[in-house]
């Protein structure tokens, strides 16, 4: 595509098929282009192509749209500082299409300033990839470039080990900001076991059902948020404001990605509402112009021009969900409540809480708490604990559902979940009573974005029928059990996390 005038773009662009637009690309003659792991050999060698196309971007001016602030502002704009000074700094002139796009596009990135967004979180993410991409591919004259993905769940010796690359002090994909750790080449994940696991591919459904938190929600509450918060710090990684600044961002993205197209590749299926497939974000092209992305556009790889070298085994639905029914439904088709109701909705009517407890403020050391089970309504006394759970339909699932986390600041660490019986001690949980990890990387408000947790939806979910079934066969479960949430590491003193509610429900 020649270098057109960029008022012409910033006006025509949005009118552009998706089609039209990408037919112009290499893949439209010779297939999809591949994105490979960045330790093949293939990967290597775009990982050159990627480090001399940031470091061309790092030296473009701050103004221009394909530059790598501007582009890291399409995420968010830099927590210590507001999007209307950074643009009156970048942009003295009141007027002009390069402020009016930055204006447009900086601080969208989908959900983190409205949890009500969550859907968007994996198409959102899409088109900031394709359309890096292709800017990577401008400046580079390399347009068979593709970003590489970074597996960092893979098992073997480079487990969780960030690529080599990152790690050395003369590359431009270097970044001091990190958890020191991570540059010195230790497994992101070594204080936390188990949170670099792709358990969100088990999900039947994209959206919440009840406590069943849905592909979307689970891979970005889980996986994705935990690999933010253990490469940190607080002005990198681990802060979403700060995120998109570190160049590892966008292989960790490349990959939640590769996570997305092999769940679909399974034959899982994307919501099909209108109010979904409709939705259009705005991002900056190579050409530093407008582009318009639509949702129903992305959600096929194939059809944007581009496969991954591997995809990742998805374990078949063991049990039927109206949610992926619905979800799979034509467009036509009537759909049932758990798509078309809002999901706060959604988990009221579904969602039958055992026990809880609200409010749990955490600290530098294990805090454990026992569930309660709700007051009876009449002066009918209620059925002891354990009598409630064998009175449980077979079919009945049971889930451990934490919502409401709150951060006055990134808390810098995970927290690792156990469910015991009451009569535990919270000190030193046993291994097996671990039943996840929480992470807090979505949990504080952003810059000029407050309100960002206010009705905050979200919440984090965990199956635990197997686990709260044997605790009963082995009559440990006669009262309520006690939840311990443990630290992995020391948190930052002035993070003051708390966490809204803990509930154990069954559905």
């Amino acid at each position: 595509m020649s270098f057109l005038d960029r008022r012409t773009l910033l006006k025509a662009v949005a009118s552009i098929p998706l089609a039209v637009w990408l037919a112009r690309d290499t893949f439209a003659q010779t297939g999809p282009l591949v994105r490979y792991d960045v330790l093949s050999q293939e990967g290597q060698a775009m990982l050159k192509i990627y480090a001399d196309g940031v470091a061309q971007m790092k030296a473009l001016f701050e103004s221009d749209p394909r530059s790598w602030l501007f582009q890291w502002y399409i995420h968010a704009v830099r927590g210590d500082r507001t999007k209307t000074s950074e643009l009156n700094r970048i942009y003295p002139a009141a007027t002009g299409p390069e402020r009016a796009l930055a204006s447009a596009v900086w601080s969208t990135c989908q959900p983190h300033f409205n949890s009500a967004n969550q859907p968007f979180f994996l198409p959102w993410h899409r088109m900031y990839l394709l359309w890096f991409e292709r800017i990577i591919r401008k400046l580079t004259n390399q347009p068979t470039f593709t970003l590489p993905y970074w597996n960092y769940s893979a098992a073997g010796p480079n487990h969780g080990i960030i690529p080599a690359k990152f790690r050395d002090r003369t590359s431009s994909l270097y970044v001091q900001n990190r958890n020191s750790s991570v540059n010195a080449g230790r497994p992101i994940d070594a204080s936390s076991p188990g949170a670099l696991a792709t358990t969100a591919l088990t999900q039947c459904s994209y959206s919440p059902q009840g406590a069943i938190p849905g592909f979307c929600r689970a891979l970005d509450s889980g996986l994705h948020g935990n690999v933010h918060v253990l490469i940190g710090d607080r002005n990198n990684m681990g802060s979403v404001p700060w995120a998109a600044r570190d160049p590892i961002f966008w292989l960790h993205h490349c990959n939640i990605d590769r996570l997305w197209a092999s769940w679909n590749k399974s034959g899982r299926s994307n919501p099909t509402s209108t109010s979904f497939r409709n939705t259009t974000f705005k991002f900056a092209g190579e050409n530093g112009q407008e582009v318009v992305g639509k949702v129903n556009d992305m959600l096929s790889i194939l059809k944007l021009g581009y496969a991954y070298s591997s995809y990742e085994q998805v374990p078949p639905c063991l049990q039927p969900s109206s949610t992926a029914s619905a979800e799979s439904a034509s467009p036509t088709e009537s759909v049932s409540s758990a798509e078309s109701a809002s999901p706060a909705e959604s988990i009221r009517t579904v969602r039958r809480v055992l026990a809880s407890t609200r409010r749990v403020p955490l600290a530098s050391e294990s805090v454990g708490v026992q569930l309660k089970m709700p007051e009876a309504p009449t002066a009918t006394p209620e059925p002891p604990f354990d009598r409630r759970i064998r009175e449980l339909a077979p079919s009945s699932r049971l889930y451990l559902v934490i919502s409401g986390l709150q951060a006055a600041a990134a808390p810098g660490i995970l927290y690792d979940v156990y469910l015991a019986p009451s009569e535990k001690t919270v000190a030193k949980p046993s291994v097996r009573h671990r039943v996840g990890t929480v992470n807090f990387f979505d949990a504080v408000s952003h810059g000029e974005h407050q309100q960002s947790l206010v009705n905050d939806e979200r919440f984090v979910s965990f199956e635990v029928t197997g686990h709260v079934r044997r605790l009963l066969l082995e009559g440990r479960l006669k009262a309520e059990p006690t939840i311990t949430i443990v630290p992995a590491g020391e948190p930052a003193a002035d993070a003051i996390p708390v966490v809204g509610a803990i509930e154990l429900a069954h559905q």
